[in-house]
C-alpha cells in the first residue's frame, strides 16, 4: 500500500495480462458491438463510481477519477461507432477526469504537507489552510460534473448506432 492505494506486485500483474492475451475470444464482434460493449461498461463504472462518490472522499474521488479516464481511453477508440455521441462523452470525462486530477493533487499536497517535517507550525498549519480553501473551491467545481456522472446513460449515449450498419467492422 503506498499512499492509501493498494499496489499489486509486477508478477500478479503480468501472469493477469499472460492469461487475458492467451484467452480465445467468446465471440467476433463488430466494431459497433464492440464499442456499445466496451462504452456501456465502462458508462457503467463511471455511474457506480460516481453513485458511491462524495467530494470529500478521497478515495472515492481517485476511483471515479481512473473510471473517467478509462471511459474517454474508450470513446477514443471508437469514434467512428459512436458518431455524434462520441464527442459528448468525451468532453464530459476529459472534463471531469481534469478537475478530479487537480482535486487528486490537492488531497496529495494535504497528506505531503501533513507529514512534512522540518517546517515551523506555523507555516504548516497555514499551508494546510490554503490548500483545504483551494481543494474546498475544486471540490465545488467538481458537484455538477458529479452529478452529470450519475446521469449518464448508455441507451441514450449509444442510440446513434441504431443508424449504423451492424455488420460495420
Amino acid at each position: 500500500s503506498s499512499g492509501g492505494k493498494t499496489i499489486r506486485p509486477l508478477l500478479v500483474v503480468l501472469n493477469k495480462l499472460d492469461e487475458v492475451l492467451a484467452a480465445e475470444p467468446s465471440a467476433n464482434l463488430s466494431a459497433v458491438e464492440l464499442a456499445d460493449a466496451a462504452v456501456r461498461h465502462a458508462l457503467y463504472e463511471v455511474r457506480r463510481a460516481a453513485l458511491a462518490a462524495n467530494v470529500h472522499d478521497v478515495l472515492a474521488m481517485h476511483a471515479l477519477r481512473i473510471r473517467e479516464k478509462r471511459l474517454r481511453y474508450t470513446v477514443e477508440l471508437f469514434p467512428d461507432e459512436l458518431g455524434d455521441e462520441g464527442p459528448r462523452l468525451q468532453s464530459h470525462a476529459t472534463r471531469l477526469q481534469k478537475r478530479l486530477g487537480d482535486l487528486h493533487d490537492l488531497d496529495e499536497a494535504i497528506g505531503t504537507m501533513t507529514r512534512a517535517r522540518g517546517i515551523s507550525r506555523q507555516t504548516r498549519y497555514a499551508t494546510l489552510n490554503a490548500l483545504y480553501a483551494a481543494r474546498a473551491a475544486c471540490a465545488a467545481k467538481i458537484e455538477p460534473h458529479l452529478d452529470e456522472a450519475r446521469l449518464l446513460d448508455a441507451a441514450i449515449a449509444l442510440s446513434c448506432n441504431d443508424s449504423l450498419p451492424k455488420s460495420a467492422t
